[in-house]
């Protein structure tokens, strides 16, 4: 398996700044999403439903649950996630082997793991990991 490597993103808008609780594994998060190809076509749109899960599950792309780390609620993200932290090697509708996404994701709701209700608690994983972050770029 590849070793985890940088990844790229760029801060749009930070949401509240000085929010009390950053986002962290174990937390419970919505996203909105517009994930797009190289080319720019559009080939996931998650921009009517939010996706809700806990951060560290593996529920969805690690790219993802890596870029919306240390973010507030409101925090929109533009992410290059690399194959290792996308598809890899499988074929996912129109997304070829190895290729590059590129995802806008907004943090429509956070709820630190200590909060979390039994409702969520379906959501929650015991095999949470620590994903390797480093911010590329913020504006």
């Amino acid at each position: 398996y590849p070793v985890p490597i940088d990844l790229p993103k760029e801060t749009v808008s930070e949401g509240n700044q000085h929010c009390e609780h950053r986002v962290k594994i174990g937390d419970l998060v919505e996203i909105t999403f517009v994930g797009s190809l190289p080319d720019g076509k559009i080939f996931d749109n998650g921009t009517m439903t939010p996706l809700k899960f806990i951060v560290g599950s593996g529920q969805i792309l690690e790219g993802i649950e890596e870029g919306i780390v240390n973010f507030c609620k409101e925090s929109n993200i533009i992410m290059e996630i690399p194959p290792a932290k996308a598809y890899g090697d499988r074929w996912e509708g129109p997304v070829p082997q190895w290729s590059y996404v590129y995802y806008n994701v907004t943090v429509t709701k956070h709820i630190v793991r200590d909060e979390i209700e039994d409702g969520d608690a379906n959501l929650q994983c015991e095999n949470l990991h620590m994903p390797q972050i480093v911010i590329w770029a913020t504006k």
